[in-house]
């Protein structure tokens, strides 16, 4: 009986062992899963300013083309 008691104290501590690695673990991860969402929000927010610039720089080439027509035709 005295062995079945150690290995059940043996797998307790084990398993203790393995909950603490896991928490510790967990408590790393958490910090790092919240930056990735900050960065993702911070990458579309990116893709939102490149496209309104990409539009901006569009409408300014038309009317540097219509300058440009202008300019030839006097």
């Amino acid at each position: 009986m005295n062995v079945v008691r150690k290995a059940e104290e043996t797998a307790n501590k084990r398993l203790h062992e393995a909950g603490q690695t896991y928490v510790e673990l967990l408590a790393k991860v958490v910090p790092l899963h919240e930056q990735v969402i900050e960065l993702k929000a911070a990458v579309v927010t990116s893709q939102d300013k490149m496209t309104t610039i990409e539009k901006r720089c569009a409408s300014q080439e038309i009317n540097l083309g219509k300058v440009e027509c202008n300019y030839k035709n006097t």
